[in-house]
């Protein structure tokens, strides 16, 4: 009869759909596990990739270390021959050589307490203490050096300290400074910048006693009671002026401003000694 199923089809249609779904089931299983493995081979090569670079830029850290480290060593053992070379410039008074080789070494091996001591000689010569003085306090804290070279490098700071002081408060180094730093740097054995130096003293002799005599006219003029005025005495890096036991001296104001390294003023009626400021 039409409408009815026969039983024979119906039995063989359940297992056929359940074979379907087993089927169906099984490939949506395999295609999982294919898309899994493929995300984790892709996940491993990638780790792989990341490991691999991670090496690579350790070795090229360490390749730069060793590149750098080799142009340290480099520079270091390059170093002491500007210092050499500086030295020498010295000795012969080739200061702008000296500089320019004193500079090289300091920026070759900034720790190098040679080139430091190198560096602060060729700037006493320049004058300008206030840097010497820095230059030679850095080698003397460098403890790889011999004791007796910073020993020598401490006495230097302390002479190059001492008169740079006296030149920010005069605002320049007079000729009786150049005359004493000179004689200082000759007890340090220094003897081409303790020539350099008294050389420079020599120059300012004359312009210094035409000073004193212009300040002799005046101290007469300001103090018309007097009477004679002895002369200073000049020589030897040193200025003295000996104006004792003149009881009507009351006025110095002709003294401000000079080189004076000694001035006698006992027994006289000077109570303003404002003109001495800044006298060594």
């Amino acid at each position: 009869m039409q409408g009815e199923t026969s039983p024979a089809k119906s039995k063989m249609g359940v297992p056929t759909a359940i074979g379907v779904a087993v089927v169906a089931v099984i490939g949506l299983v395999a295609a999982g596990y294919w898309l899994n493995s493929n995300e984790r081979r892709k996940a491993d090569e990638a780790s792989d990739r990341a490991v691999t670079a991670q090496a690579e830029a350790e070795r090229a850290r360490s390749a730069a270390a060793a590149s750098e480290a080799t142009a340290r060593e480099i520079k270091s053992q390059a170093a002491p021959e500007f210092v050499a070379k500086a030295v020498r410039a010295v000795q012969t008074r080739q200061w702008a050589d000296a500089r320019e080789a004193a500079d090289r070494a300091v920026e070759l091996a900034p720790d190098l307490g040679e080139a430091w001591i190198e560096k602060g000689r060729v700037l006493l010569q320049a004058a300008d203490l206030v840097a010497a003085t820095e230059c030679f306090a850095k080698a003397r804290n460098d403890n790889r050096l011999a004791e007796a070279v910073r020993a020598r490098a401490a006495r230097l700071e302390v002479i190059a300290g001492r008169y740079a002081r006296q030149q920010q408060t005069a605002g320049k180094l007079a000729m009786p400074q150049c005359a004493w730093l000179g004689q200082a740097l000759r007890s340090e054995g220094e003897t081409v910048l303790a020539a350099w130096f008294l050389e420079q003293a020599g120059k300012g002799v004359e312009a210094v006693k035409a000073q004193l005599a212009g300040a002799a006219e005046r101290l007469a003029k300001d103090n018309p009671d007097l009477g004679s005025i002895p002369a200073p005495t000049v020589g030897d890096g040193e200025v003295a002026w000996d104006l004792r036991d003149r009881p009507k001296l009351n006025d110095i104001s002709a003294l401000e401003g000079l080189p004076l390294t000694s001035l006698c003023i006992g027994g006289s009626a000077v109570a303003d000694l404002a003109p001495l400021k800044g006298m060594p």
